[in-house]
């Protein structure tokens, strides 16, 4: 008898989605559906996988007229009319009923479980086969598919085995915010990070202090505060503080034009986008980490995974008081919590660690306390796996 099989469906890539598929390859063989093309970016990460006996296939569309599997799905719309109800709802079931209806059903042959990424495109589309090919499914929900009206979210969970958060907040907030909803089949998962082999704490730095940002370069992230408080340290003290910003997106011209603007050319370094050993070595030499996250209309971040790469470094870190990242940089424990869209509260929190080596010395080896036991990539890919059943316990 043919062994079952896992599939394991994406959407688009992210750094952290392809570091638990790698993760989930040490531990079992399974497939992956690529809903879109793979960018360069991850050439030798998939090379990794391929080694490891990870079948995967991209973009797997054979358009092959299916009168039936057609009516069935186009009953199955009329029934669910309210999902086509505002924009981002009305684009996912557009795009998810159609990238079903041309997928390679050939791929599902033996199939006893998906899992999707996001409670958007990918687990409607595990949905969509769960109903006509009594696959069972699992999926991870995020930030970006929770904080607005999602009216995929409640069916998707109320028809999985079990749907993951990554924080508790994320918990809270759906049972509060989605009714009808089978909270039940809700568990917590949370994501995790690779830990470098020698973990040690940070030394005190006594003379340059060099603050570092890593991130996209979007509205939610709270760039501009950043800025003016970095502004207003180096004003106070003119010799004793850098930052690097790594990291590409919408605001790169605004930090270059800030930059040039305050004449701040020797002070921050501007990395771009960056991976692998130039990453490392970013995280090596940063002695604060500084993620000032707010919220936007409809978003905001979930537990930042350069929060959880930091504090695996043990870098102190200072983050804002939104979403799950509570759950992570923990007030006066590995850092210091603050409120959005405060600069002023960034400048007293770096200067707070800056300026006692006791505390700093402290939240660094707090936050390699914390990486080690809420956010190490392999224990938490093993049990997450052993919660869908892809390994036994």
């Amino acid at each position: 008898m043919k062994r079952k099989q896992k599939l394991y469906i994406i959407k688009s890539l992210a750094p952290w989605m392809m570091e638990e598929l790698i993760a989930f390859s040490h531990f079992e063989k399974f497939k992956i559906i690529f809903l879109r093309n793979i960018p360069e970016f991850y050439r030798n990460d998939m090379e990794i996988l391929k080694k490891n006996g990870i079948e995967y296939h991209v973009k797997p569309f054979k358009f092959k007229f299916n009168v039936k599997l057609f009516i069935l799905l186009k009953l199955l719309a009329i029934k669910n009319l309210n999902k086509f109800l505002g924009k981002q709802n009305f684009i996912w079931t557009l795009n998810s009923m159609y990238w079903f209806l041309i997928l390679d059903k050939n791929i599902l042959k033996n199939i006893q479980s998906i899992h999707a990424q996001f409670a958007s495109q990918a687990a409607i589309v595990s949905f969509l086969i769960h109903k006509f090919y009594k696959i069972d499914y699992y999926f991870t929900f995020h930030a970006h598919d929770i904080y607005f009206n999602n009216r995929w979210f409640t069916g998707l969970v109320n028809n999985s085995i079990n749907s993951f958060s990554i924080s508790e907040f994320n918990i809270h907030y759906v049972k509060n915010h989605f009714k009808n909803l089978k909270s039940e089949k809700i568990k917590l998962s949370r994501l995790g990070v690779a830990l470098p082999e020698k973990q040690k704490s940070k030394k005190y730095p006594v003379k340059k202090v060099k603050i570092g940002f890593i991130s996209n370069l979007e509205e939610k992230k709270g760039i501009p505060y950043l800025l003016a408080a970095f502004l207003e340290l180096h004003r106070n003290n003119p010799d004793k503080y850098l930052l690097s910003i790594a990291g590409d997106g919408d605001y790169m011209q605004m930090i270059k034009d800030f930059v040039q603007k305050n004449n701040l050319k020797e002070q921050v370094n501007i990395l771009g986008k960056i991976r692998d050993q130039k990453k490392i070595d970013f995280y090596m030499q940063t002695d604060i980490f500084v993620l000032p996250s707010i919220r936007t209309k409809d978003d905001m971040d979930g537990i930042p995974v350069v929060l959880m790469e930091a504090i695996a470094y043990g870098i102190p870190i200072i983050s804002t008081n939104i979403s799950g990242i509570p759950e992570i940089c923990i007030n006066e424990y590995n850092g210091f919590l603050i409120n959005e869209k405060n600069s002023e509260q960034i400048v007293n929190a770096v200067e707070n660690l800056s300026s006692s080596e006791r505390i700093y010395v402290q939240c660094s080896k707090n936050s390699l306390h914390l990486a080690q036991k809420e956010y190490n990539l392999v224990k938490n890919s093993k049990q997450k796996m052993s919660m869908m059943n892809w390994i036994e316990n």
